[in-house]
């Protein structure tokens, strides 16, 4: 600790003019007034970062219910774009930075059908500001298990395969989710190397991360979620009439298992196995993105994300 305090006091880490504090806070924030440049002159960029982890997070979704209040009207996908306009200028600037930072990798459109949930769109980037300073794995479990997440890569009512009287299979859980989550969120295209560079084969090829056979693994991982009621029915999981008042501001909530639809077959990906017979939807997704989190590539491939 005392280590660790000398060297966070060191000379070279203290912005000593106007010009650098500035600078730090254009990096760190999303801008500073005069006041803001005074007051970090002279002081240690690490002394600021310490303060804002202890700061609490602005919420976006509990701005648009007060908003809500005093107004008297429906919340709208505007009052969701106008409470983020509303954080960027509050207190907790280094959490709502990183928050952005990955909702650019954590992407929800606010057009097609996510538009549909204002309340749901702020649930999920309070839930991205929450874990602005967390652990990468249950950050990646909660992305995972929100609706809006379940929505815009469409595995919320992911249903098992299923065949006709013939024995021919008819319909194939969706793949959406289970190839973005590796593409985009965890372990990209190609192996890396610590430093980020791309392995190479013996030709001098880079070395693919996965294929369509971890694809359709993964697939069947992801089967079995949906919207959080106060029924594992039928009707709850496909979000029909008859669940729509117990599914009340299910938007806001984690997707929850109805492992009825969760698929049983064998499911293989990325070296791991879940043998035929599984059954827990929760136990499935569990291994899976433990297998993601621990895979070599997830250090350098998030990473450079990040720094981006």
């Amino acid at each position: 600790p005392a280590a660790t305090a000398a060297a966070s006091n060191h000379p070279r880490w203290t912005l000593t003019s106007p010009a650098e504090a500035s600078r730090f806070l254009a990096q760190a924030s999303y801008g500073s007034s005069p006041k803001d440049i005074k007051a970090l002159t002279g002081r240690t960029a690490n002394e600021w970062i310490e303060a804002q982890f202890s700061r609490p997070p602005t919420s976006l979704l509990n701005t648009m219910k007060y908003w809500q209040q005093r107004s008297g009207k429906a919340i709208t996908l505007t009052d969701a774009h106008n409470a983020w306009w509303y954080s960027t200028v509050q207190q907790d600037q280094l959490r709502q930075r990183v928050a952005f930072a990955l909702s650019q990798i954590f992407v929800v459109s606010t057009n097609g059908d996510v538009s549909h949930f204002p309340k749901g769109i702020a649930s999920y980037y309070d839930m991205l500001a929450r874990n602005a300073f967390g652990n990468f794995r249950q950050l990646l479990q909660d992305v995972t298990l929100h609706p809006m997440m379940g929505v815009y890569l469409t595995h919320i009512g992911n249903q098992k395969e299923r065949y006709n009287s013939a024995g021919e299979l008819t319909q194939a859980p969706d793949e959406n989710y289970a190839r973005e989550v590796m593409q985009l969120f965890t372990i990209g295209l190609e192996q890396l190397n610590t430093d980020g560079t791309v392995k190479k084969d013996g030709n001098g090829r880079p070395i693919p991360t996965y294929g369509n056979d971890d694809v359709m693994g993964l697939a069947r991982v992801f089967t079995g979620l949906s919207w959080s009621g106060n029924a594992r029915s039928h009707g709850c999981f496909f979000r029909t009439s008859a669940c729509l008042d117990a599914l009340k501001d299910a938007e806001m909530r984690p997707m929850v298992t109805y492992d009825q639809y969760h698929s049983t077959l064998e499911k293989r990906f990325l070296g791991k196995t879940i043998a035929a017979g599984s059954s827990s939807t929760m136990g499935d997704i569990t291994v899976a993105l433990d297998t993601l989190f621990n895979h070599p590539n997830v250090g350098p491939f998030f990473g450079r994300q990040m720094i981006q």
